[in-house]
């Protein structure tokens, strides 16, 4: 033993044989710590992240710093002291999780890099936050959790409270409601799929998949066609997808070569799929006009689109419209991404200002399509109305960003029942997004 010691620094782990020699030079002792240059604050988060970067490849948990070789190790090199300062126990651990069914049916849920662990029984707020439970034990985290980040689902709410309370179980409801945070990105989402299909959209959506399961083709047309342009696009693009070129003639729509021509057909789980859809067929439109044309002259009666999906000049002017008040929430999306590093993309301030920009935007449509008779009136309000003390402290680079105004002659050239379809879309949107904004 002495020799494997002295000569090749192997020394006893604690676990071995108990009726070993129990001499505290058997362990190995820290090297005294050597005096030079303090570490920039840069080269400390460098520091840090490799120490994340090896916890998580190696799937260690973070106490794996308490290791006395490791330990060592660290005190030799010695740039900043790194396990001490890792293993801080002033360092909050924010988590964020979600929760799908995968296409086997086991239900999953999932913590990023921490745990993708099968959930057990009802996907009840208590057995989620049991599940989150155990994860956090595992890791030795339990008395450094900060946060919880996930979607709107009211058992959600009910994890968070019974999580908090748990391990800290001094906490009132109403701190530990106020440590559980929404996923911005999901109300986005939310308030998306309330603007385009109503307060209902669950159950809309709930509907198709099932005409989809039972392959009723037509009900499910039928059942996207009552949703107006938006539904008709939808049935449009579903069927050229798929039909079209089958031959190898006629025109195509997308070509497989060129990925940015391609049409895009929206779902239910991918966020913003449906402005990308639009928007991509806007882009598209002069095509797609010239396709319907050609194709009421279809001779094979299987190969010829219902005129009723038919996209008429009203419903492209709908389109428009409809992408105008999509695009903000696809925007705010993606600018919400990330981990904030340089002061963007994922920091606080910028869900604070998205929401009173998202707010004010809905609110001025809400208000011009309220009084169609005095689009002129409307429009002139809307330009004198003060920014929200959010939006007046933003700089000014990033100010005009969240205050441009929308063309005020594309809104008056819809219809009349274009424009009370839009203003019942755009309640429905506020609403949905007034709610999380209070909430």
């Amino acid at each position: 033993m002495t020799h494997l010691r002295k000569k090749h620094r192997i020394f006893r782990t604690a676990s071995e044989s108990s009726s070993a020699s129990d001499d505290p030079s058997d362990l190995p002792q820290e090297a005294p710590l050597v005096k030079g240059p303090l570490v920039t604050s840069s080269s400390k988060t460098v520091i840090e992240d490799l120490a994340l970067g090896f916890v998580i490849t190696s799937n260690q948990p973070f106490s794996v710093f308490q290791n006395p070789f490791l330990r060592q190790l660290l005190s030799t090199l010695n740039p900043s002291r790194l396990a001490d300062t890792f293993s801080s126990k002033k360092k909050l651990i924010h988590l964020a999780f979600d929760l799908w069914t995968s296409p086997n049916r086991l239900a999953i849920l999932a913590q990023r890099l921490l745990g993708l662990r099968e959930q057990h029984g009802a996907h009840t707020g208590l057995n989620i936050a049991s599940t989150l439970a155990e994860i956090a034990s595992d890791w030795e985290i339990v008395d450094r959790i900060g946060c919880l980040v996930s979607d709107n689902a009211s058992n959600n709410d009910i994890c968070g409270e019974r999580l908090f309370r748990q391990i800290q179980p001094d906490l009132s409801v109403d701190d530990a409601n106020d440590r559980r945070i929404r996923c911005y990105g999901h109300i986005l989402n939310l308030v998306g799929r309330a603007f385009l299909y109503g307060e209902d959209f669950e159950s809309f959506e709930q509907e198709s998949q099932a005409y989809d399961a039972m392959n009723r083709i037509d009900d499910d047309l039928r059942h996207w066609r009552k949703r107006g342009p938006v539904g008709k696009l939808h049935n449009l693009v579903r069927w050229a997808t798929i039909k079209e070129g089958e031959d190898g003639s006629g025109i195509f729509l997308s070509e497989q070569s060129t990925l940015e021509l391609q049409l895009l057909l929206n779902n239910e789980t991918r966020w913003n799929s449906t402005f990308l859809m639009i928007e991509r067929a806007l882009r598209k439109q002069a095509n797609i006009q010239t396709f319907l044309a050609r194709n009421l002259d279809e001779i094979d009666p299987q190969k010829r689109i219902p005129v009723e999906d038919h996209l008429e000049m009203e419903d492209w002017r709908l389109l428009t419209e409809l992408k105008e008040v999509l695009e903000p929430l696809y925007h705010q999306t993606m600018r919400t991404q990330g981990w904030a590093k340089q002061g963007g993309h994922g920091a606080l301030w910028e869900i604070l200002a998205g929401m009173e920009y998202l707010l004010e935007k809905m609110e001025d449509w809400k208000t011009f399509f309220d009084a169609p008779a005095t689009p002129a009136i409307s429009y002139r309000h809307r330009q004198r109305r003060q920014l929200s003390p959010a939006l007046q402290a933003l700089p000014d680079h990033i100010r005009a960003e969240y205050t441009n105004q929308p063309p005020q002659q594309r809104y008056e050239s819809l219809s009349d029942d274009s424009r009370v379809y839009f203003r019942l879309s755009v309640l429905n949107g506020w609403k949905k997004l007034n709610e999380y904004y209070t909430k």
